[in-house]
């Protein structure tokens, strides 16, 4: 073979080494550099598998996705559950098991996902009624920090206004049973619940005369 034709054929021989055409260092055969780099070099530049569009190398980007993609998934440190970069800030908005101050401000911390118990059953904060609303107790809102306080002070009244309701229910009762009430079993049941709310009425009245002994002591 002519020394004109031998390097002709070198140029183009698909067994000879060379070296990779993007300068990544690597020597293959000639007939390899296309798989080489359609499938390894480093250097190839190529578009964010994880839908972000940064396009950079290869070797640039098995660093990108797992430090700097914004759309990489990444664990919540207080939920453990993986959720993207991008979207981390709002998970951690709503995210149930991250910690929380009491929205009312009492000093207690908890998970966010405990927080509508707390106010409603626990916080001192929280603004309830009296139990003896029912009763026309006047106190329909008060922080339950103060309930005890309130319950103290106004002891001897709320007996009087439980008193007042269960008479006014008493005599309700009766006129029932004298003005309405056709069936003796009708008329029992009414007498039997009169007896109750009667004997309950006497313990209330015990109370609140022992109770204004004390004060008066």
């Amino acid at each position: 073979m002519k020394s004109c034709e031998l390097a002709i054929h070198l140029e183009m021989c698909p067994k000879m080494e060379v070296s990779c055409e993007l300068k990544c260092g690597k020597r293959l055969c000639r007939e390899n550099m296309a798989q080489h780099l359609k499938q390894e070099c480093g250097l190839v530049v190529e578009t964010c598998r994880l839908g972000c569009g940064v396009e950079m190398t290869r070797d640039e980007l098995k660093i990108h996705v797992t430090e700097t993609c914004v759309h990489r998934f990444i664990p919540c440190e207080h939920c453990k559950k993986d959720f993207k970069f991008c979207d981390m800030t709002h998970h951690l908005d709503k995210c149930p098991k991250m910690e929380v101050s009491c929205e009312l401000k009492c000093g207690v911390v908890m998970c966010r996902e405990d927080v509508t118990q707390h106010v409603e059953q626990d916080c001192v904060e929280k603004e309830i009624e009296c139990p003896f609303v029912k009763y026309k107790c006047e106190a329909i809102s008060i922080q339950r920090k103060h309930l005890s306080q309130h319950l103290e002070e106004k002891r001897t009244e709320h007996l009087e206004l439980k008193l007042t309701a269960m008479e006014l229910k008493l005599n309700a009762m009766e006129d029932t049973v004298f003005k309405q009430c056709e069936g003796s079993n009708e008329i029992k049941q009414h007498i039997d619940e009169s007896k109750q709310y009667r004997d309950e009425s006497k313990q209330d009245m015990g109370e609140i005369n022992q109770h204004r002994r004390y004060m008066d002591n």
